[in-house]
């Protein structure tokens, strides 16, 4: 059955359509005096039962129902809109996946109000969230509770002239996480602090991070007892002048400190390194004032019995270097390298035990080429010795 009159675009439209074989009923009836609609569908094979309504006399009022039987959902959502002010409830039950929904958004003016509440047997989720928008300052308020994972969350948002205040809650007894962070912002002023500890992995972290005009500082603190791990870790930032601490410990046996600073991009580095099980014992130092750099480098390794140092220092590209190398198997090397206006000084010595060799190695210049060479072999019987001067290039 159908039917269809339209005088002066109103429309009257009604339908009938029920099928035996298929078990469906279905009715629509279109009514538009200024746009009114109401239909129905049922469908006995698929249980579904649909109702729905629409009048709109220069608003909207939107009701519809739909149950079905066999997916047990039961759904109800209304919608009206009174000069763009639209209110919305929506409700969903599910009895197979044990699902119930209720929504709830109301916006006057653009100012959003909305309500949500989600519970889940199966999953065992209990989730309710608030949005609230005043002139755009969001007030957010979220709830999840989840027995199966044992989480337990709550976030708040709260943005009064985008300067935002956010608190979040997470906690999960299975992994045994606890989560607490923390972010307010005024004038794009940054203050963050987050903790996190977790049983089993046995992390705890802290960090915190504000930032003032641009001035960093942040704090972080991790503690992982499985690993032994500790580590703390500090940056602050005035006027783009670094100041960085930096400390890592590992009960399998690692040390680390280290120091970075850079005002006025004068850079100051300290940097150590201890390991008891590989025996590295590791020390360095770069400070760089107006490009004049200052380098201290130790490293010490008892399994290979190394033993190193090294120092290079720049004044104005006059170079300084020294370095010491020693090996119990059994290599003794020292050398230094000083250039002052382009004077060469340099002084070379190996020393090693097995082959027997002992070399030394003199080159000054200083206008002039003067140097001095001498090597000693035992098991070769070698035993040489070099001489080149040359004053005024004789």
């Amino acid at each position: 059955m159908f039917l269809n009159t339209d005088a002066n675009d109103d429309q009257l439209i009604l339908s009938l359509n029920t099928d035996a074989n298929d078990d469906q009923f279905i009715v629509s009836l279109n009514i538009d005096a200024n746009d009114n609609l109401l239909s129905l569908n049922t469908d006995a094979n698929d249980d579904q039962f649909i109702v729905s309504l629409n009048i709109d006399a220069n608003d909207n009022l939107l009701l519809s129902l739909n149950t079905d039987a066999n997916d047990d959902q039961f759904i109800v959502s209304l919608n009206t809109d009174a000069n763009d002010d639209q209110f919305i409830v929506s409700l969903n039950i599910d009895a197979n996946d044990d699902q119930f929904i209720v929504s709830l958004n109301t916006d006057a003016n653009d100012d959003q109000f909305i309500v949500s509440l989600n519970t889940d047997a199966n999953d065992d989720q209990f989730i309710v969230s608030l949005n609230i928008d005043a002139n755009d300052d969001q007030f957010i308020v979220s709830l999840n509770i989840d027995a199966n994972d044992d989480q337990f969350i709550v976030s708040l948002n709260i943005d009064a002239n985008d300067d935002q205040f956010i608190v979040s809650l997470h906690t999960d007894v299975n992994d045994d996480q606890f989560i607490v962070s923390l972010n307010t912002d005024a004038n794009d002023d940054q203050f963050i602090i987050s903790l996190n500890t977790d049983a089993n992995d046995d992390q705890f972290i802290v960090s915190l991070n504000t930032d003032a005009n641009d001035d960093q500082f942040i704090l972080s603190l991790n503690i992982d007892a499985n690993d032994d791990q500790f580590i703390v870790s500090l940056n602050t930032d005035a006027n783009d002048d670094q100041f960085i601490v930096s400390l890592n410990t590992d009960a399998n046996d690692q040390f680390i400190v280290s120091l970075n600073t850079d005002a006025n991009d004068d850079q100051f580095i300290v940097s150590l390194n201890i390991d008891a099980n590989d025996d590295q014992f590791i020390v360095s130092l770069n400070t760089d004032a107006n490009d004049d750099q200052f380098i201290v480098s130790l490293n010490i390794y008892a399994n290979d019995d190394q033993f190193i140092v090294s120092l290079n220092t720049d004044a104005k590209d006059d170079q300084f270097i020294v370095s010491l190398n020693t090996d119990a198997n059994d290599q003794f090397i020292v050398s230094l390298n000083t250039d002052a206006n382009d004077d060469q000084f340099i002084v070379s010595l190996n020393i090693d035990a097995n082959d027997d060799q002992f070399i030394a190695a003199l080159n000054t210049d200083a206008n002039d080429q003067y140097i001095v060479s001498l090597n000693t072999d035992a098991k070769d019987d070698q035993f040489t010795v070099s001489l080149n001067t040359d004053a005024n290039d004789d």
